[in-house]
């Protein structure tokens, strides 16, 4: 069952990089920062229930911090 959940929740945060990446293509920037904030909440959301493991974690918020140096003065 942990299995399952662990991959379910690892799909959805990555279903919300890629709404993320697709958002900054396409310059809508609301969207964008939307996005990132919803990885933000779901991936404590996930940590702290036990949905993703400590690695995967780190992984993810490597990889939104960088998402977030790249949108530093991405705003209106």
């Amino acid at each position: 069952m942990f299995n399952s959940k662990s991959k379910q929740a690892k799909k959805t945060i990555e279903g919300l990089f890629n709404e993320l990446q697709m958002n900054l293509s396409n310059n809508y920037k609301d969207l964008a920062h939307d996005a990132k904030k919803e990885i933000s909440f779901k991936l404590e959301e996930y940590y702290k229930k036990g949905d993703i493991k400590e690695k995967d974690y780190l992984n993810f918020k490597k990889k939104l911090d960088e998402y977030e140096n790249k949108m530093v003065g991405y705003h209106h």
